[in-house]
């Protein structure tokens, strides 16, 4: 298998606007000096400035095989109350589901958030400041956390079938 592992720079105009350029590492073992020269070499070519670079690489995960009929076209859109604490600003969070299972779906087209799959899910983004008081390991974006995922401190707030 050829190697997945990517150089990814971000580069930003005099009025705010982004543009992503990726490149594909020769080696799975590329060193952040190796990244930072690519990207020295990347700004002496534009205009616009270098923010910032980040290495993406595949990591072992256990596969699962696509249920007979999925598609990427169905999806849901669940919420999630995002945490008051620092570095987040409370709100909403909502995330989409491409092609939930059919076990999650009621009926009238909402989903199950009764269900533990959606509070799992909610886990890995979690304040740590509820009963469980455990941090998650992910930010659902720019440092925003969601609430204790637990049934006491449910951060699932709805879920549906997105229109088609």
């Amino acid at each position: 298998m050829a190697n997945r592992t990517y150089a990814n720079y971000v580069l930003e105009d005099a009025y705010g606007k982004r543009v992503t350029r990726r490149f594909q590492a020769r080696d799975a073992a590329v060193t952040d000096a190796q990244v930072a020269d690519l990207g020295a070499d990347l700004a002496a070519l534009t205009s616009l400035g270098l923010i910032e670079a980040s290495v993406t690489r595949p990591v072992t995960v256990t596969a699962t095989t696509p249920v007979a009929g999925s598609t990427r076209s169905a999806g849901a859109s669940v919420r999630y109350r995002k945490s008051t604490q620092p570095g987040s600003n409370g709100g909403v969070w909502t995330f989409k589901i491409p092609h939930p299972p059919a076990a999650l779906i009621n009926p009238d087209g909402t989903l199950d958030i009764a269900d533990a799959v959606f509070n799992d899910f909610a886990e890995n983004f979690d304040d740590g400041q509820g009963l469980a008081a455990v941090d998650g390991h992910f930010f659902v974006s720019d440092n925003e956390e969601l609430v204790e995922a637990t049934a006491s401190d449910n951060a699932v707030i709805s879920g549906e079938m997105d229109k088609s």
